[in-house]
Formats: structure tokens, C-alpha cells, sequence
């Protein structure tokens, strides 16, 4: 049975309302608040822990996870509409690097370990339709959470240096130009765009996690590097330089810059209680005049609590303004930012951290 909550906008999203002084900021303050909120059930197969969710037209929320496949939801009463497990419904495992949609119910996934594109029309199990790409030599197409665009007639893909994990000291030097772009066959075409200074320039290393982020919609493609304070929005791809740089003020004191390290991270070695990570952005979507880019944070003064929390930037390119939600929410109540439409902001919560309920939130941003 479908739950519903409503809330009034005077009730902000989790936790008390606040206010503080905030005349001397470079950046307005509002608050998120939610208007609905729809549960979400599996009826076709489990899933949790979504690494990316799409909203697909104004009505279909699509997830997937390295860890479960692809999930397919009607976001007005949380029905399970689709699913694909690890191992496919074609007779092949799959490995969910990415996946994007262009023409639902038609999906494409790019599975980074076998460097190859997977095209599947989710409604007709049968169908389904296989290419390699031909990667350049020296590269691997990178398999947790890569960019993956179809943008101005070719697929947009990060690579990484083959044989260089994302540990090494001089990982991202190596990496050089890192988006490679391919046709439909899957023939590699170029690459471009290099990390910063700020990365290949470290004499330390770094800890390995997610330090750009790629968004926008049809008209406007963004690309940020969080720790240069600052996105770039772009025309038609990255191949350009972008049309405008804007930077952005210190929002409640998110600290984007690189974590360095004295040696080389290893995950069994360092507990997830003793890791010191940066602040991240999570996703960077584009809705009428606004950019909208949802954040990630851990609180680095208290590393006994594993708790995240998420807020939302926001940049009016008419007005020229930049906001940002207060106070932080918790990520594993709110959730992954899924879509926009119109003034809603539609969040898919399937960590399972918090509760063992899955939930889609309807959220608006008021003053």
C-alpha cells in the first residue's frame, strides 16, 4: 500500500527550520521542503544503494547500482516497473558502470570492465544489441560512476590509464586527457579535457573518490571541478572551450579541495570511520534559468559518525545569484537528486541506512 505524507512549505524538509545572521554572505540562504513523498516497492527484484537515478519524462524514475542492476519506478505510486539483475534477462552478466536514456523505454549501459555498450529495450526482453568500443591503447574505460553522454552526435566516456589505479601517486598526471569520445560502431574519435593542477600537480597522494562532476540538459552542459570553486558551462560538448566560467562563493564551509595523503590509500587498511574525504558534488542538473547541484559531505571533526550530509547549490544565470539550501540534511534520509520539473525536485532515498523503506520525496525550495 502506497504511503503519502504531505507537508506545508512552512515545514523544512527533516529538521527544524533555523535562522541566522546571514547579511554578510555571498550567497542566499533557503530551505528545502517536502510536498509529497512516495514508497516505493520491489516487486520484480531488490534493489538498493543507487550510484545514479534519472528522472525520464516527467514520470519514470530509472536507478542503477554496481550492486543490483537497473530499477524502474513510476514515480506517482512508487510501482516497480522494470528491473535487470547483475546477471541480465539476455543470457550475459552486466556490470553497471553508467547507464543513459535517449528514447524510453530504450536504455543504453556501459559496462566499464568489459569496455562495451549495451543497448536494451526494456519492455522487449529479447532485444538487445552488443558493441565494443575500441578504446584507445594505453586507456580502460573507467568503471565506477564515469561520465557517459551522448552529446552532438558521439558518446562522451571517461577513461582512465590502463594499469594505473586511481591510488597511484601520479594517477590523474597520467590520465591526461580523460573524456574520450566514440561513434555509434563504438570507433574512437579523440580525447580531451585534462584534470587540474590541483590534481596533477600534488607531490602527495589522493584519496581516490569522485572530484568532477558533469550535468545540464540540452542546451547547456556543465562540467565543475568543486576544488576550483568554480563550473564551466559549455555549448555543445567539451571540446569547445566553455562559453562562461563562474565561480562560486564558500558555502557553509564545504571543503572541496583534494585530501592528501603521506602514503598510498588502502581500503582494507584505513576503517570507513577513520577516512578523511573531501565534500563533493553528487550531481549537477539544469532546470529553465537555474542550475541545480546537490552535495555530498562528511563531517571530517567527527569521523566516529559515519552519517553524510547533502544540500543543494544553486546558481540563477539570469539573475546572476547563487543560493544554497540550509541547514545540511541527512543524505541517507533525503537521498540522491533524480530530476526536475517545473518547481519540483524528485529524490530517490534506497540506501536502506536509515529505515528499511524506499522513498521517492517530492521536494520544492522556498525562502
Amino acid at each position: 500500500m502506497i504511503q503519502r505524507c504531505i507537508y506545508f512549505v512552512t515545514i523544512c524538509l527533516f529538521m527544524s527550520c533555523s535562522s541566522r545572521q546571514t547579511a554578510d554572505l555571498d550567497y542566499a540562504e533557503v530551505n528545502l521542503m517536502v510536498v509529497d513523498t512516495v514508497k516505493v516497492s520491489d516487486e520484480l527484484g531488490f534493489f538498493q544503494k543507487p550510484s545514479k537515478v534519472e528522472l525520464i519524462a516527467d514520470s519514470i524514475l530509472i536507478a542503477s547500482s554496481i550492486f543490483n542492476g537497473i530499477s524502474v519506478y513510476d514515480i506517482a505510486d512508487g510501482r516497480q516497473l522494470n528491473y535487470l539483475g547483475l546477471k541480465g534477462e539476455y543470457g550475459s552478466s552486466l556490470f553497471y558502470s553508467s547507464f543513459m536514456v535517449r528514447n524510453y523505454p530504450n536504455i543504453e549501459i556501459l559496462d566499464g570492465f568489459k569496455g562495451r555498450l549495451w543497448k536494451i529495450n526494456l519492455d522487449k526482453k529479447a532485444d538487445m544489441e552488443s558493441i565494443s568500443l575500441a578504446i584507445p591503447e594505453g586507456y580502460k574505460v573507467k568503471a565506477l560512476d564515469p561520465v557517459f553522454l551522448w552529446r552532438n552526435g558521439v558518446y562522451h566516456i571517461e577513461l582512465v590509464p590502463d594499469g594505473v589505479p586511481v591510488t597511484h601517486k601520479d594517477f590523474y598526471r597520467l590520465s591526461g586527457k580523460f573524456l574520450g569520445t566514440f561513434d555509434l560502431e563504438g570507433k574512437f574519435i579523440d580525447r580531451y579535457v585534462e584534470y587540474p593542477a590541483k590534481l596533477t600537480s600534488q607531490g602527495n597522494y589522493i584519496y581516490p573518490i569522485n572530484y568532477h562532476r558533469v550535468g545540464g540538459n540540452d542546451t547547456n552542459l556543465i562540467m565543475s571541478f568543486p576544488s576550483e570553486n568554480s563550473i564551466k558551462m559549455y555549448a555543445k560538448d567539451f571540446s569547445q572551450k566553455p562559453l562562461t566560467e563562474v565561480n562560486f562563493p564558500d558555502f557553509l564551509g564545504l571543503d572541496f579541495a583534494p585530501v592528501l595523503l603521506e602514503k598510498e590509500f588502502n581500503p582494507r587498511l584505513t576503517s570507513v570511520a577513520e577516512r578523511v574525504e573531501p565534500a563533493i558534488f553528487d550531481a549537477i542538473m539544469v532546470s529553465g534559468e537555474k542550475v541545480f547541484i546537490s552535495t555530498v559531505a562528511k563531517n571530517n571533526s567527527d569521523l566516529g559518525n559515519l552519517g553524510l550530509k547533502t544540500n543543494l547549490l544553486i546558481f540563477d544565470y539570469e539573475g546572476k545569484k547563487w543560493s544554497a539550501t540550509y541547514p545540511l540534511q541527512d543524505f541517507f534520509e533525503l537521498g540522491k537528486l533524480a530530476g526536475i520539473v517545473g518547481d519540483t525536485l524528485y529524490f530517490f532515498e534506497a540506501s536502506l541506512v536509515n529505515s528499511d523503506e524506499k522513498k521517492i520525496y517530492k521536494v520544492v525550495v522556498g525562502d
